[in-house]
């Protein structure tokens, strides 16, 4: 399997979990009022949870992947603090910026950003293990 192809998959796979974090609550709360009907504001919360994940992974999660490849620093652990750090700035700002754009950082934007921090681990850690399926480079191939 090309690079580029597990990347794509890579970056795929992780806009998937907050996808799934935010879906699948979504219809297990409103199935049993709804039932069948459930799955339109379903499939409405994940498309939303996803395209935004996938905005943040393409526009912070692939720089820092391609900044940590190219220092051959790629590993499991980075991928972790990389995705925790990627996730918690975006909400944190978020959270700003809902708030109106007060001045400064305040502790509640600083506390909006935990939950967030533990999504983007979890993303970048999906992203990890998809990208180093079978035929992903070895260690040597990836230090010389």
């Amino acid at each position: 399997m090309g690079e580029k192809l597990r990347l794509t998959m890579a970056m795929l796979a992780a806009a998937l979990i907050p996808a799934a974090y935010f879906g699948v609550p979504e219809f297990l709360d409103q199935y049993p009022l709804y039932g069948a009907a459930a799955i339109q504001p379903t499939i409405v919360v994940t498309a939303i949870a996803f395209l935004f994940s996938a905005v943040v992974i393409v526009a912070l999660g692939l720089p820092a992947f391609l900044l940590l490849r190219r220092h051959k620093l790629v590993r499991w652990w980075t991928a972790l603090l990389a995705g925790f750090v990627g996730a918690y700035v975006t909400m944190a700002l978020f959270g700003l910026w809902l708030d109106g754009g007060a001045p400064g950082l305040t502790w509640q934007n600083l506390a909006d950003g935990l939950p967030a921090g533990g999504l983007g681990m979890a993303s970048a850690l999906a992203a990890w293990a998809v990208w180093r399926l079978p035929g992903a480079p070895t260690k040597s191939a990836i230090t010389k």
